[in-house]
């Protein structure tokens, strides 16, 4: 599948492409918000995993306008902040999914087998 991974420190770039790498899969990065709107509105994508918090624009708010621009790529936020209040607004922003940070490389390939 064709994953598309925004992440906007590279540091954690390079851990999630690890671990992505561990399961078997490959991604392309967008370090920020806007660039992730760029490149889903320019190429076509099986999945989405999104940094929740973006130094641009927050990645609800980036899924809502993917959502406006008809693009229904199953969308999987990820965030440190594994509470009710913050899975509530990614299930509301037309996010699928949710992985806590941090994550490892069985719960990318379990997402990936699940929304792909």
């Amino acid at each position: 599948p064709r994953i598309l991974l925004v992440e906007d420190q590279f540091l954690m770039q390079q851990v999630e492409l690890g671990l992505l790498a561990k399961a078997g899969y490959t991604a392309e990065v967008a370090s920020s918000g806007e660039e992730a709107v760029a490149k889903a509105s320019n190429s076509r994508y099986d999945l989405i995993f999104m940094d929740v918090c973006l130094p641009d624009i927050e990645g609800t708010e980036v899924t809502q306008k993917l959502r406006a621009k008809g693009i229904h790529t199953p969308i999987i936020a990820m965030t440190g902040n594994d509470d009710e209040q913050t899975r509530q607004a990614c299930r509301q922003a037309g996010m699928n999914g949710f992985l806590p940070k941090p994550m490892d490389s069985d719960q990318f390939r379990e997402a990936i087998k699940r929304f792909t």
